[in-house]
């Protein structure tokens, strides 16, 4: 059996460029992966089928479920291929165990299906590459790559041309080190209905990813929030204006800038450390959602301590 952790994300800047002819729309954004992770367990079964079960906060258990499509999209990878040996279709038994917040803004579904797609990649023996991996996982979402390896990084295109922020011994991974509070209110925000919405025609304003990229870069929370945005967060807030209102409201309270993620709902700040952190969620625990002191983490998918390592190909 192997157990992994799955790492959700925040946007620490989100812009649209356009909308594509085939109607998804050109990003540029930076993707942070954080410490709130979701638990991933599979085991190997000898039957050629796959079951999924767990504390799955509400999300299906079945086909629908992203984590059972990751499996069945690598397992008729591996047949076509003829990767892994053996030969025939093969099963898993997945028991995914929720942290992170469904339908929030924080890539909770996406960084199931890659703790998937890289634990499969191990448990059954394909000797798949990171960059094999990222090509296949981008079948499931444009979030799905940028979780495999996770860290921080700069997306563009529909999402899935990624650039990664070194890391430390010249590793691909890295992290602004970052504290962060997260609060995901009891709201529900269609992603769909915000791009929908979204009308690039009126949009005035434009957050300044390069100088928030260098800002992570630097580890300059001045530089990151000083010209951090979303552009999905005025859409969001004139469908949902009480979202607006508990941003208000934490800006106020938090005394630093508060943030958007993804299309919504969850939103975030900076603190200067552990402790204010830690003090400023534990002011907010009687909010209408979930509290969370989170710092932000070097890679998306954790084996045990051991980050994805693989050479791209």
């Amino acid at each position: 059996m192997l157990v992994l952790s799955a790492h959700a994300k925040v946007n620490l800047c989100l812009d649209v460029l356009k909308r594509r002819p085939d109607g998804y729309h050109e990003v540029d954004m930076i993707l942070q992966s954080i410490d709130l992770a979701d638990e991933v367990m599979l085991e190997q079964i000898g039957i050629e089928s796959i079951e999924l079960g767990g504390a799955l906060a509400g999300t299906p258990c079945g086909p629908e479920n992203l984590v059972w499509k990751a499996a069945m999209l690598l397992a008729s990878h591996a047949e076509v291929c003829g990767r892994g040996g053996g030969g025939g279709r093969r099963g898993v038994r997945i028991t995914l165990n929720k942290k992170i917040p469904t339908a929030a803004g924080l890539g909770g579904g996406s960084a199931d299906a890659a703790a998937v797609l890289a634990g499969l990649n191990q448990l059954w023996n394909l000797s798949l590459s990171l960059s094999e991996l990222e090509a296949l996982s981008a079948k499931l979402g444009a979030d799905v790559p940028f979780c495999i390896s996770g860290g921080c990084a700069r997306a563009r295109g529909i999402g899935t041309e990624l650039a990664f922020l070194p890391g430390a011994g010249g590793s691909q991974q890295g992290a602004p080190p970052l504290n962060l509070v997260l609060f995901t209110p009891h709201i529900s925000v269609s992603t769909a209905a915000v791009y929908h919405n979204l009308n690039l025609d009126h949009c005035a304003w434009h957050p300044k990813v390069a100088s928030v990229w260098e800002g992570c870069r630097l580890s300059d929370i001045n530089l990151i929030t000083g010209h951090w945005g979303n552009v999905l967060q005025p859409v969001t807030f004139n469908m949902h204006p009480e979202l607006e209102r508990l941003k208000n409201r934490f800006e106020s309270l938090a005394g630093t800038p508060v943030i958007m993620s993804g299309s919504g709902p969850s939103l975030f700040t900076i603190q200067p450390d552990v402790t204010a952190a830690q003090n400023l969620a534990a002011q907010m625990r009687d909010w209408p959602g979930q509290v969370f002191a989170v710092k932000t983490f070097p890679c998306g998918v954790d084996f045990g301590g051991n980050t994805l390592v693989s050479s791209k190909s």
